[in-house]
């Protein structure tokens, strides 16, 4: 593990309470890999009659690509905070995440990043079952 679930939440603009990812496990300048037990939390502001359904896994996606915006951030000279700006070609091939799942693996890839934003292919697995795949933008701001 590169950083904890404390590191995580002092590295993105979430707050402790809404960070979703619990580890970051492995980083390069492309990609990002995440595990997250954020859906097991009783507290988990984003449950829905305690359980998560996979629309959500978005944000879990999204912390994951600002996370590794951040960690970019002093390579390329850009700076200010990222928000979502948009969502696409997303699937989701189950409705929600099944309550035996332990932890989940968020992964966001960079196909872009400059002063202006990013471009993430996202992925949010549970063992070998794809919970969500898309792509997301982020927008920056100074």
């Amino acid at each position: 593990m590169l950083m904890d679930r404390a590191a995580i939440a002092g590295s993105i603009p979430h707050g402790d309470g809404m960070c979703m990812l619990d580890e970051l496990l492995a980083w390069d300048s492309d990609k990002v890999h995440c595990a997250s037990r954020a859906h097991r939390r009783p507290d988990n502001p984003l449950l829905e009659g305690g359980r998560l359904h996979c629309a959500c896994l978005v944000e879990f996606c999204a912390q994951a690509a600002a996370l590794h915006s951040v960690l970019l951030e002093q390579g390329l000279g850009v700076a200010g905070l990222a928000y979502l700006g948009a969502i696409k070609q997303l699937e989701l091939p189950r409705r929600y995440v099944a309550p035996d799942v332990e932890t989940l693996q968020i992964e966001a890839r960079c196909a872009v990043n400059n002063a202006g934003g990013a471009i993430y292919r996202i992925e949010a697995r549970a063992q070998q079952q794809m919970l969500l795949r898309g792509r997301i933008v982020l927008v920056r701001v100074d």
